[in-house]
Parts: C-alpha cells; structure tokens; sequence
C-alpha cells in the first residue's frame, strides 16, 4: 500500500487531536510499526503532539500489566491484548487494574459487544472507545468519543474530513447493510506497481471499497459486521463471525475466540475455536447451552474446539488462516 506523507500527517494529526494528546502523554507502543495501525495511531500521533512512546518489541500481558501501572496514559490496543492482560490480572490475583494515571483505552481490529464492553471498563476505569480503520485509510476511518458507561459499541462517526457510505448491492448486504465505502485525505495512493488491483477497490471519485460489511446507524455511527471474505452463509442464512465470537466471549471462563467457516457437503459450518485456561476450563456443552440462549439456531457453531493457545501473531492477533490447520486432528475427531 502506498501511503503519502500527507496520508500519514492527516492520520497522526486525527488520532492526537481525537485522544487530547499533549506533550505530557506516554503512550504504549506495542503495536508493530511496521503496521498502519503502530505507524500512524501511535509513532506519527504521538510525533504530532510531542508526546512519549514506551516501545516494546513484542506483546506480552506482564509487561503491558507492569507499564500500566507505570505512567502510561494512553492505551491503543487489539482485542486480544485487552482479553489476555485481563486473565494475566485476574491470575495475579486482581479483579480490575489499579493506575492512577491512565486516561485513554481503545480496541481496534474487530467489532464490540456490550457486554465485553462494560467488562473492560470495569477493568480499567475508563471508557473503552472504538475505532475502525485499515493500511489503505491510513489506520482511521472512523472512531467513537464516548462517556464512560455509554452503551455505544459502534466505531463512531466518521474522522473529520473522512466520507463513508454503504453499498447495499454486494453479497450479505440489504436493509442497511452492505459493503463499506470511504474517501478523503485518509486513501491511499494505491498498490504498489498493482494498477489492475488499485482500479478494482478504487474509483475516479476517491471512494475506496474496503471489503468489509457494515452499516450506519441513525447517529451516522459505523458498526463492523465482518470482513465480506469472512462471511459465513449456512443453510442460505447470512452468519457474521464476530456476532458468534461475541457471544462466546461473553461467557466467564472463555478468554477470546475465533469463528471461521468450512465448506462441508455443498454448506458451509460454523466453527469456533475458544481459548480457555487449564485451571478453569468450560465443558463445551455448557458454552453450547450458553449460546443458544444469545444466537439463533443457524449462527450457532457446529463444533467448539477448546485450547489453551491460539495461533496468533505478535500482537496476539488471532490468525484465522492457520486455524484449520493447527486443528486439523482436533477437527478429525468431531
């Protein structure tokens, strides 16, 4: 992806001015800067505004845990960061984290669900705001300035400057979902010595076609409902991963999850993958009997592969692509 200076000044000047930064804010630098998100949310917002970065050269759930606790004020993070700082605070025999200084979470990179919601700013004190961006933005599209305690778990309104609209007519879209459009100074250039693919997502009036499923609500606030390739269709029904991973989620004894499709006689199946801990693991029939009371019948998963790792990268991002394969005896056996 090619992105210009002025992509980069207009997303570091967005995300400072969004968060309030100042010259006194030091902010966690775990994200890879060699991502959009680490590059332009957190080195360039935090260049804009003169503040601090505690760089850190890989995630890890203790360091984040002892950083908190150590002058950090602003926290941009993956909901796999949140979930596993949270278990390693509650192994350590806490309930909420204690920071006297923290002032600013955010969680990027898939959608919210209420109750995941109030569960981490249960945990840090504060408002845990949204976002939704991706490299071709430049990181933002868009983000939510929200109270602590508001029930939103949109991704907010559109950056200023920043243009989205939703095309209906694209598979798994209709009734105000569709695929999501944006432009301004956020686009891309294009892809790099790709002119074919450039054309493909975008056109000659600026607007980037993203990929990914959503819709806006009455506020002109963005909800993710999914990455279009990701679009589970079984028995003809529309099944958005990150509704069943919510669901999942919000069970006491499941850190995180990933839901992912599989082709199997002429439909696809549900499949859900739940990291849990050895010291206090569900039976998959009880997570069955939790579901089923938050997910109608087709969304429901038709296995549940429990484990106590997922592959992740070094953010501890779930890779979804190399689930199947790192399950695959577990799967064999279902």
């Amino acid at each position: 992806v090619m992105l210009t200076h002025e992509n980069l000044r207009f997303g570091g000047m967005a995300s400072a001015t969004l968060r309030g930064m100042t010259r006194d804010d030091v902010i966690y630098g775990v994200l890879p800067v060699t991502h959009v998100f680490g590059l332009a949310s957190v080195v360039t917002a935090a260049t804009y505004a003169g503040a601090m970065i505690r760089m850190e050269a890989r995630f890890s759930a203790a360091k984040l845990f002892d950083a908190l606790q150590g002058g950090v004020t602003l926290l941009s993070a993956v909901p796999q960061m949140h979930a596993l700082l949270m278990q390693y605070t509650k192994e350590q025999g806490h309930s909420k984290l204690q920071s006297d200084k923290l002032r600013y979470v955010s969680s990027g990179a898939a959608p919210l669900d209420p109750a995941w919601k109030r569960k981490a700013e249960a945990f840090y004190g504060v408002a845990l705001q949204n976002g939704y961006g991706m490299t071709e933005t430049t990181a933002g599209v868009c983000a939510s300035r929200n109270p602590l305690g508001s029930d939103d778990i949109s991704c907010g309104p559109p950056l200023p400057g920043v243009e989205v609209c939703i095309d209906e007519t694209v598979p798994g879209g209709g009734d105000g979902a569709g695929e999501v459009l944006t432009r301004g100074p956020h686009i891309m250039l294009g892809y790099f010595r790709n002119p074919d693919e450039t054309a493909r997502v975008l056109d000659a009036d600026g607007w980037l076609r993203t990929g990914d499923l959503g819709r806006l609500d009455a506020h002109g606030h963005l909800h993710i409902l999914g990455r279009s390739k990701e679009l589970i269709i079984h028995g003809g029904f529309n099944v958005y991963p990150p509704e069943v991973e919510a669901a999942l989620n919000d069970h006491p004894q499941v850190i995180q999850s990933a839901v992912i499709g599989r082709m199997k006689e002429g439909d696809e199946e549900v499949l859900a993958f739940v990291q849990v801990s050895d010291d206090d693991r569900p039976e998959v029939a009880d997570l069955r009997s939790f579901v089923a009371q938050r997910l109608a019948g087709y969304k429901r998963p038709k296995h549940i592969i429990l484990a106590t790792n997922l592959p992740a990268a070094p953010t501890g991002k779930i890779l979804k692509h190399k689930l199947l394969a790192a399950f695959a005896e577990a799967l064999d056996q279902t």
